[in-house]
């Protein structure tokens, strides 16, 4: 397939049905690793797993490099550069979020890096500071129960990296198939 050679209406329609498998990858894997039953499955609902697939999706297809888009980014020094000392972006509730879910990803998914660097529970303050401050409009209510489980949320992520990298990733087959070699009794 060749994307260059694509008319809008054929790329539009491809790329939309990548953001479609990317947010069910996500889903999916978060249903997997999220707790059945006790006080955790209780805080954690659907809202929350599909708004975690959502943003996992967008930092799935949205490079560090772009420039099109606001870029993924690599550090919590580029969060708080950004976010933090930026007084400009303080008001924009859109960018407050952005910040919240971006400081949850380098602080949940990467949170053994994060651990080394960071103390966690100031990550958890600032991370609820701009999901709080950005907590407006119809995705009110879930973004204030994210900001309220902001260190469940940073466990989850980080079993969702552990799952996927341990589990996840390897093969299994249910029919092993024959060694290309047989030793055959005399």
């Amino acid at each position: 397939m060749h994307i260059e050679k694509m008319g809008s209406n054929e790329l539009r329609s491809f790329l939309a049905s990548g953001r479609k498998a990317t947010l069910k990858f996500w889903r999916d894997n978060l249903n997997e690793i999220c707790p059945k039953g006790g006080s955790l499955s209780q805080d954690i609902d659907t809202l929350q797993i599909n708004y975690g697939a959502r943003f996992l999706t967008r930092f799935s297809l949205v490079s560090t490099g772009s420039d099109v888009y606001f870029p993924t980014f690599t550090s919590l020094v580029e969060i708080y550069d950004n976010f933090l000392h930026n007084t400009m972006s303080r008001g924009i509730p859109s960018l407050m979020e952005l910040a919240g879910c971006q400081t949850l990803l380098l602080s949940g998914f990467y949170k053994e890096y994060a651990i080394k660097h960071y103390d966690l529970q100031d990550l958890c303050r600032i991370g609820r500071d701009f999901f709080n401050k950005s907590a407006v409009g119809k995705r009110k209510k879930v973004i204030k129960k994210v900001s309220a489980n902001f260190d469940i949320w940073q466990e989850l992520l980080h079993n969702l990296r552990v799952y996927l990298q341990e589990k996840r990733l390897l093969l299994e087959s249910p029919n092993r198939p024959e060694p290309l070699i047989k030793i055959a009794p005399p």
